[in-house]
């Protein structure tokens, strides 16, 4: 009988400049910023980042084996 190896994971750093955003990977709520996100699988992620007032983040972010991924991100303010 064969076991399946472990998925080999990375760590995903996230900063927003001092604003507490909500942190989505892949679209499911992870944490909020600032944030360590432990044991996010390697390769490339959709991460959201949405704070009231500020206008939502989108991007694809690659996290990478042994070696710290780190996503430092200005939001910008709603203008109404």
């Amino acid at each position: 009988m064969t076991q399946a190896l472990p998925q080999a994971t990375g760590r995903l750093l996230v900063a927003t400049d001092g604003v507490v955003a909500r942190v989505l990977v892949d679209g499911r709520p992870k944490a909020e910023s600032p944030a360590t996100l432990d044991g996010v699988p390697i390769g490339t992620h959709t991460v959201e980042l949405e704070a009231e007032g500020f206008t939502r983040w989108r991007g694809d972010v690659t996290v990478r084996e042994g070696k710290p991924t780190y996503l430092d991100v200005s939001l910008r303010k709603v203008h109404r």
